[in-house]
């Protein structure tokens, strides 16, 4: 099987150790991946939120399964686009990842959360100095 893993953090790091003792895989591809990353599989570049950058390399390394480890790709709909295109991914669709990457979207949802929450607040920070 060959996996494209998407990310190049510590987290990707750990999934991408773990999947490179399978031996159901045949290739692991690492988009942007890291130096530290290299020794497991392939390292290609590439911007992982950007969904045509995305489907080129699916296209491009004959990729049997996505796995998309960050929130941006996430929250930019990259998994919505690969699952558009049939193509077996691992990670939430980009609604679903609201919920991680808007830490607003469940106290401003029209559905009343199932636990009690305080009431929402959001602030725009200025970078303006505070008067003494």
């Amino acid at each position: 099987m060959n996996v494209l893993l998407l990310g190049g953090g510590g987290r990707e790091h750990a999934m991408a150790w773990r999947m490179a003792q399978s031996p159901l895989l045949t290739r692991l591809i690492m988009m942007p991946g890291s130096d530290a990353m290299a020794m497991l599989g392939q390292i290609v570049s590439g911007d992982i939120c950007d969904k045509d950058v995305v489907l080129s390399a699916v296209k491009d390394h004959d990729i049997d399964l996505v796995v998309v480890g960050p929130e941006a790709p996430l929250a930019a709909g990259v998994t919505n686009a690969l699952r558009a295109h049939s193509i077996p991914t691992f990670g939430p669709s980009k609604e679903a990842a609201q919920l991680e990457a808007s830490k607003a979207s469940p106290r401003t949802s029209p559905k009343p959360p199932a636990c009690p929450l305080p009431r929402p607040v959001c602030l725009m920070i200025s970078m303006q100095p505070v008067p003494m």
